[in-house]
């Protein structure tokens, strides 16, 4: 680090040295091209073949214009269109695909660079992490992603603070998870054997989307696609060809997100669901507690950042625990939103006289629940 500023050059030869792999694939992608299309225009392509040249245009739709080159994305993405358009597109499938291939030779003699360097200055450095607040072990990504260089350098760019594995075919995916059990998975939608839409699926039927953020990478732009993904769990949705330090800034907000833990308290079990439901998809650490006295165990036990209070429930009610709370020096600093279904203004200001940062009033919307929680714990980072 040079006069308080971090080194960046590291980060910079880790993208030359993936923007030189990436030129040595696309030689090699355009001569399995150039073979596949032949038989292709031939009429001797088999299925395989016509499952390679899909995959390679697919590809490449997504990874150009990462690494620079807009067209060879724009040529790919229509070739893999009329690709998957099937018999009657032959011809303008081989056509296509023979356009793209003419482009990539081009790239590859150099007449055309890359129109992309990374502003690797708005990258967070790899040694600049704050330490977590509630890691029980190092922080995890699991990228599922099929384009190898590309997954490398995402890779490289977390740098030695965050655990992270990378695997490249559907079928690895959830045996992956199961094994990992990563706070944020990367998951690219364009998987061979197994689509990333439908594993995304697949793991939220399980209930092994509740505690780990999903990031989808897709070329894919539809709607529908993508009501799919956030349905079943995905807290990002990024559309290819994607800036390698934004999509690392995604994944690092949401890493950070995963270190906050928040306790739900309250009696009423549709209520624990909808809002353990909304801090989870949040990347939120989520612990509930039916009761007040179970509460105030855990609180003396466990370290959390917010606590979601009711404030009438049988037993101990939420004023008691709230003032038990407050009396304990422990746990007085503890930020704490009160559910009550008495909104006066009295006892609004009452409740916030007493060291209450948030009162909100049921019946409520539970995203703006979340929402003013993940403001004060912003709020609390921020000091």
């Amino acid at each position: 680090m040079a006069n308080g500023k971090p080194d960046l050059s590291p980060l910079h030869e880790r993208w030359q040295h993936a923007l030189s792999e990436f030129l040595e694939r696309a030689a090699a992608t355009r001569l399995e091209l150039d073979r596949n299309i032949a038989d292709l225009a031939g009429g001797n392509a088999d299925q395989t073949q016509l499952d390679a040249l899909t995959h390679d245009t697919h590809q490449l739709a997504g990874s150009g214009g990462t690494f620079g080159f807009p067209e060879i994305s724009r040529l790919a993405k229509t070739a893999e269109r009329l690709l998957l358009a099937g018999p009657e597109a032959i011809t303008e499938s081989i056509n296509a695909v023979q356009v793209l291939s003419l482009y990539l030779g081009e790239v590859v003699a150099g007449k055309h660079a890359s129109q992309t360097t990374p502003d690797f200055s708005n990258a967070a450095p790899v040694e600049a992490s704050a330490p977590a607040r509630h890691a029980p072990r190092q922080r995890r990504v699991l990228i599922a992603e099929d384009d190898v260089v590309f997954a490398a350098l995402i890779g490289d760019m977390f740098g030695d603070e965050i655990d992270v594995h990378t695997v490249h075919d559907g079928d690895e995916v959830v045996a992956a998870v199961r094994r990992l059990t990563p706070d944020v998975l990367l998951l690219d939608d364009g998987l061979p054997n197994l689509r990333g839409l439908d594993l995304i699926e697949a793991l939220h039927r399980d209930g092994m989307t509740r505690d780990m953020g999903v990031v989808m990478l897709t070329a894919n732009a539809a709607p529908d696609s993508v009501l799919r993904a956030i349905q079943a769990g995905a807290v990002d949705y990024l559309v290819k060809p994607v800036d390698p330090v934004a999509l690392v800034r995604t994944i690092r907000e949401r890493l950070d997100n995963s270190r906050t833990s928040v306790l739900l308290i309250d009696d009423d079990p549709l209520v624990l669901q909808l809002l353990r439901d909304g801090f989870r998809n949040s990347g939120c650490l989520v612990s509930e507690a039916a009761d007040g006295e179970t509460a105030l165990e855990m609180v003396a036990n466990e370290k959390f950042d917010l606590l979601v209070l009711d404030r009438m429930m049988p037993g101990l009610d939420g004023s008691a625990v709230l003032h038990r709370l407050k009396s304990n020096p422990q746990t007085r600093s503890i930020p704490v939103i009160i559910l009550t279904a008495r909104g006066g203004a009295d006892e609004s200001l009452a409740f916030l006289r007493r060291g209450v940062t948030d009162f909100i009033t049921k019946p409520f919307n539970p995203d703006e629940v979340v929402l003013r929680g993940l403001r004060i714990l912003e709020r609390a980072d921020a000091r």
